[in-house]
């Protein structure tokens, strides 16, 4: 959970850093964007490794992958939304009772921005690997 807390709160600040009128709730739903689109993709690029070592198959050959993969993104959206959102998550991460984030907020959000880089690179890259072993 420490990793979806970085990336909420490195984006979360990002969005407080620039001017806005938005409320705090409209700042995180489009900063829990990121973080769950993220992670659907470190979980597609789970499965597809599962998925080849078990059953030797690659399921980004399928016609409908990246519809899962969006069904994926938004669910991750709804899960953290109600995290962070409904269950005030968010609030707790920004208290005091929470070990606090040392990173200044520009390299705080560099390193989710390369988080998100690495996993689209690897859930391109790991299919097309697969592919080129199970035709091997």
């Amino acid at each position: 959970m420490r990793f979806i807390d970085f990336m909420m709160f490195y984006t979360m600040a990002n969005f407080k850093r620039q001017k806005g009128v938005e409320s705090i709730n409209g700042k995180l739903i489009r900063a829990g964007f990121f973080p769950g689109f993220t992670i659907s993709l470190m979980v597609s690029i789970v499965i597809e490794i599962v998925c080849f070592l078990f059953f030797h198959i690659n399921i980004a050959d399928s016609s409908n992958y990246f519809v899962k993969l969006v069904i994926g993104s938004l669910l991750c959206l709804i899960l953290i939304d109600y995290a962070y959102r409904t269950k005030k998550r968010y609030e707790y991460i920004t208290s005091h009772q929470y070990r606090p984030f040392t990173l200044s907020i520009t390299l705080g959000a560099f390193i989710t921005f390369l988080i998100f880089i690495v996993s689209a690179m690897g859930n391109i890259g790991i299919p097309v690997a697969i592919h080129f072993l199970l035709t091997k």
